[in-house]
This record gives C-alpha cells, structure tokens and sequence, in this order.
C-alpha cells in the first residue's frame, strides 16, 4: 500500500496533500486494510478515490478530483468510486462525483440510487442521524409519503431530532401519521410519532413533535384485535383474566391492544430492547440488549401539561401501572386530577397494589392523597394488618387509621408484622404485649426486644418449633446487637440452659458457628461469632458438656490443626476450658490436639469376614446403634478416651503428682 492509500484511509487530509504535493501517483492501483489498524479481508486493487469513496472521506475525494483523479476508473472487482459511495450509503459523496462528471455502470445515479432501495438509504440515515442524506433523497424526488412518514416512527425510535425536524419542516411529514410499524413479537403494530417517542422516553422528540401539532391522545395499537385504521378500540369492554402472576402478561397485552396513548406508554416500564452502545457509536446496530426503562417524570410532565387525558387509559392499563413498581409516576399522576379511589376492574387500585408484597409502596400516594382508608376484609384486617411497606405504614398513622384493631382472629398490626414497621407501630403505641419474642421480626430488633424487657414479657426458657430458645436464635442468627442488650439489661436468666437439641448451650452454637464464620470466603467477613463468645464468657457462660459429652470448644475439632483459628484464640479458649475442668491449659491442649486428628466416633465398619470391626468416620448415631444390634457393650471411643485422660490429670493435679498421664 502507497503512503497516499495509507493517508486517504485514515482519513488524513492533510498527509494526501503532502504526498499529492510529492507526486504520488494519484490513480494508482493498491490493496488496502482498513482504517484504525483494524484488519479487514483484502479490498481488492483501488485507487486512493476508491477508498475516499468506500470510506465516506468526501473532502479527500473532492481534493483528488480537482487534482486530477479519474472518476471512472473500476477497482479489480469491476466497481467504480461512485457505486462503491452509493453502496456504502454516503449518498453526498455519490452526487459530488455525479456532479463532476462521473458516472455508474447505468450511466444514471437515479436509477443507481433506486437500486440500493430508497427505504433502505432512508432507514440507514434515521438509524445514524444523517439529515443530509435524507435532504439529497427529497431532492432527488424518490421520498414518498409512505417512507417519509414512516422514517418518522424511525427518527422518533432512536430520538433522532434532526432527522424529525428535516422531515417536518422541509419535507412536510405528517406528525399524526399512523404507520403499519415493525413487526415485535409476532405483533402487528399502528404506531404514531409522539406514540413512539413516549415509549422509549425520548422527551425532546416529544416535545419537537406537540410543538408541531401532534394530537397528544392519538391511540398506539399493538396487535390490534377490531380495526387497524387506527380507530378507537377502547370501547368495547374485554373482561380481564384473574389478577395473578400468571395472567399479568395477558394484561399487559390486554392494555396494549385496546389502544395506548403516549401517556400511558411513556407510563409504561416493561423491558424493551436497547441499543448496546450510545447511538453515535453503534457499529453493529442488529447487537441489542434487554433493560428497564427509568421513570422519565419530565416527560410524563410534560404529556400531562399538553393536557394528555389520563382517563383513557383502560382498566388493564391501569392495572399495568400498579404493576410497574414505580410510586413516582402514579404521584404525578395524583397531583394532576387521577382518583386516589380509583376503581379498576371492579378493583379498588390501592387493593391492587396490596395484593402483591412488593408493590405496596406503590400505594403510598394513593393513602397521602386522601384516598379512602376504613376498608376492612373478609379476615377483618386493615390495610395497616395488610402493610409490607414501612412508608405505607406511616401513611396509615398519619392518616389516622386505628392502630389496636383486632382481626378475625384477634390479632393486632403489630403482630407480625416486618421489624422496621413493628418498631415504627411500637413508638407510636402500639401494644406489645401479644407479641411472640420467639419470631424473628422481634428478637433481631434491639428497640422491641428493649421494650419487652422492661415489661418483663421475654421467655427464655421455651423452645420454638426448630428447637431453640430465643438465646439461642440470636446466637445462630447473629443478632449481636440484641444479644448485647439483653445482656447489660440486668434481667435475670440461666445463660447456660439448653438452648437447643442435645443440650448444647449456647456457648456450644456460637463455637459451632464460630467454625462457618472463620470460613467464611466474604471480604467483609468479621468474626463477630468470636465477639459474642467473648460476651458470653463474660456473662458467666460455661463450658458445659452437651448429651454426647463435647464441650463448646469442641465445635472446632476437625479445624484445630488445619490453620483455620489463630493459635493463640485456640490457646485463650483452652485455658478457658481447662481451668473449669481442673486441669493445666497445657494438658487440655495437647489432649483435645489429639482429639483433632482421631475425631469422635469413628463409624463402625463391618470387614468382610464379619469378624471384626474398624472406626472410621465421625457418626455417633451409627456408632451406638450398631453396638447395640450387636448386643455389646460399646467400644470406647476417643472422646471416652480423652474424658479419662482429662479425669486423670486432675486426679493427679489434685494429690500434687503434676499433670503427667
């Protein structure tokens, strides 16, 4: 490839001077790669023109026409520069060599133009933001209303406002046009303009088009079911499937067939198709990627301030709205005129927030808008039984609803509910008598477990349904902070009662999940499980031995000489251990090392000749179930061992003999 080959490619202008300046064969034949370094397969021979040409370079390509390049001249595949700028869609390129005398194989640009298709050039210069295409296409005669309008919908699309503006103000486009649009899911679609650009949220498209007359209540129809002239179809009623998860995209269909105006498609918030990259840098534009559209509260403003008619929605669409989870647009909704007691389907709209628990904020406006708050169901609960939603929850205390109504079966708000939402009802008075400190909305909160101490109304002596007490649940769950309240709170409790099966304790749960906490692989990770045995300890905490005879610091074995514990944790907590049992931190130690390597109960495994038996994993059940069906005193296992040598040395510490075993 020639330096000139090399300048025109990149687009350098002012190194083709140079080399022009140096003359360089101007219409010398050379192989090329693409631009930017980016291998390309073998163009075939060109001239520096071809390449202007087929890189859209247009100052380059007049620069080597006045200097003498030959317009005509075909590459090694049989094309000339101009078919090779018609069929690269740089249409100005094609005109400036028309006009300087070049010509196509036809011998005619028109009918070269006609065949890459007008509809095509034009999509290709919405899609790319070229207005100067569409200029030279109108000029040339071959925009017909058809494509123009429907170039429209395109520019609408991709918030092409430059495109919009050529085709309505210097073509004539029609900003109402109805247009057959592309095909989406198997759906037919009549689209409008300002339909369009309200569904992808394109607010300067929207307001270019009402500030030329688009009618800001035209109907969209999607896969319309009566007419597809763009007739109102919405008001012939279709009875709306059972609100359920099941049948929401059947709804949403529903909505959409039955006609959609720009504001409830700009309302709307479904996943649509996005281009990948930002329109200026899209290479490939078939690459697409599925996002959720943003709440757009200008644009929604904007729609409402043109006087858009919210009451065309249908019942599906509202539906819809209730769906979508975004509160902000339903507020300016409110804030406009909408019903805060809206009806839909025979449905109170707020009911239809409440049905799913992840909605319920969607409700919030609805209550601070006044809407009517004394409904009371089947089960005989308010919406504050009902509420999921801590603001909704406050909305309902603020709008004065009453706190200690009972249900069907005499429960009060507060009784079940969502911990943030029982600790806001707690400070405003709500009673917290009836409430269970065995749930877990109660025992994680500091605050109400607080208030149930002072009323003396925590039982930590009853197991819940999995077996544990309440010291127990905050152990396992990690309520550490709950845990220190209840602690400095100076009620009186048994800290070493059972507080789950086979009498464990819970200094034996904190040890058991101190082991997960230490293994944990998450960066945050803090070993809180060793804070809360330390609180424990310090509260008079015992290592007490459970049903099968393990200590709390026993949890660990199988990860005392893996690396898992710092040494001096594992040494600090023998010493603890040691001197409740009597003995030296230094014999406890090396014995529960031992421990460590040979673990508990070795599973009995039958050998072939049924003569005799070996020990090889940690199963208690199957140890002693199996030395029962064998009629025989069970083996002694090496924690029987270790609680014979731990006896022994405290003997022998006892008569001064030393700790020798």
């Amino acid at each position: 490839m020639s330096r000139l080959h090399q300048a025109v490619a990149c687009g350098d202008i002012e190194k083709v001077k140079e080399c022009l300046a140096q003359s360089d064969d101007i219409n010398e034949m050379s192989s090329t790669i693409s631009s930017r370094g980016r291998k390309k397969p073998k163009l075939g021979e060109m001239t520096p023109l071809h390449l202007a040409a087929y890189y859209g370079h247009t100052q380059i390509a007049e620069l080597l026409v006045q200097r003498g390049a030959k317009l005509n001249l075909q590459d090694s595949k049989g094309k000339t520069a101009m078919e090779l700028a018609i069929f690269h869609h740089n249409l100005g390129l094609a005109k400036l060599l028309k006009q300087h005398g070049a010509i196509d194989k036809n011998n005619a640009f028109d009918n070269a133009l006609a065949s890459r298709k007008v509809a095509e050039e034009v999509y290709f210069a919405t899609r790319f933001n070229k207005p100067d295409v569409i200029r030279e296409i109108y000029a040339e005669g071959l925009l017909t209303k058809e494509i123009g309008e429907n170039a429209l919908i395109r520019a609408a699309r991709y918030n092409s406002l430059s495109i919009s503006e050529v085709l309505v103000v210097e073509c004539g486009m029609s900003v109402n046009a109805l247009q057959l649009g592309w095909i989406e899911d198997d759906h037919k679609t009549l689209k409008t303009p300002l339909g369009v650009a309200a569904e992808y949220g394109h607010t300067d498209t929207v307001e270019f088009l009402l500030a030329h007359g688009a009618e800001v209540d035209k109907m969209t129809h999607i896969n319309p079911t009566e007419s597809e002239d763009g007739t109102d179809t919405e008001s012939s009623p279709t009875q709306l499937p059972e609100l359920n998860g099941r049948n929401i995209p059947l709804i949403r269909d529903l909505a959409r067939s039955k006609g959609c105006t720009p504001l409830f498609l700009a309302l709307q918030h479904e996943e649509s198709p996005r281009s990948s990259y930002p329109l200026e840098k899209i290479v490939y534009p078939h690459i697409i990627h599925y996002q959720r559209k943003p709440v757009n509260t200008r644009l929604i403003e904007v729609l409402l301030t043109h006087r858009a008619n919210f009451k065309k929605i249908n019942d599906a669409g509202f539906i819809c709205l209730a769906l979508s989870g975004f509160a902000e647009e339903l507020e300016i909704l409110l804030r406009h005129g909408l019903d805060p007691n809206l009806v839909v389907n025979g449905i109170k709209f707020i009911d239809i927030c409440l049905k799913y628990s992840n909605r319920h904020h969607m409700a919030v406006p609805f209550v601070a808008h006044g809407a009517d708050i004394s409904s009371i169901d089947e089960q005989g609960q308010s919406y504050l039984h009902k509420s999921c939603n801590l603001e909704l929850s406050k909305a309902l205390v603020g709008r004065g609803v009453v706190i200690e109504l009972t249900d069907n079966c005499g429960r009060t708000a507060i009784e079940g509910a969502a911990t943030g939402i029982a600790e806001f009802l707690a400070r405003s008075g709500a009673s917290i008598e009836r409430l269970d400190s065995s749930h877990s909305y109660v025992f994680s909160s500091p605050l109400l477990i607080q208030m149930l101490l002072k009323k003396n109304l925590v039982n930590f002596t009853v197991h819940d349904a999995q077996g544990f007490t309440l010291l127990g649940r905050l152990v396992t769950g990690k309520y550490f902070e709950t845990m220190k309240v209840i602690m400095n709170s100076g009620v009186s409790f048994d800290i070493n009662q059972v507080a789950y099966v086979r009498e464990k304790t819970v200094l034996h749960l904190a040890f058991e999940k101190c082991v997960l906490d230490f293994l944990d692989p998450h960066p945050t990770h803090d070993n809180l499980y060793t804070q809360m045995i330390d609180l424990l300890i310090s509260h008079g905490a015992k290592p007490l031995k459970d049903r099968e005879g393990k200590t709390p610091l026993m949890g660990w074995v199988g990860h005392l000489n893996d690396g898992t514990f710092n040494p001096e944790l594992v040494r600090k907590f023998c010493s603890f251990e040691a001197n409740y049992y009597g003995v030296s931190p230094e014999v406890y130690e090396r014995e529960l090392m031992i421990l460590d390597k040979t673990g508990f109960y070795p599973k009995i495994k039958q050998d072939s000749d049924e003569s005799s038996y070996s020990y090889e994993d940690d199963n208690f059940a199957s140890f002693f179930a199996l030395n029962k069906n064998r009629g025989s005193t069970p083996t002694k296992t090496p924690l029987d061992i270790f609680w014979e040598k731990i006896e022994h040395a405290k003997v022998s510490q006892i008569k001064n003999e030393g700790p020798t075993i």
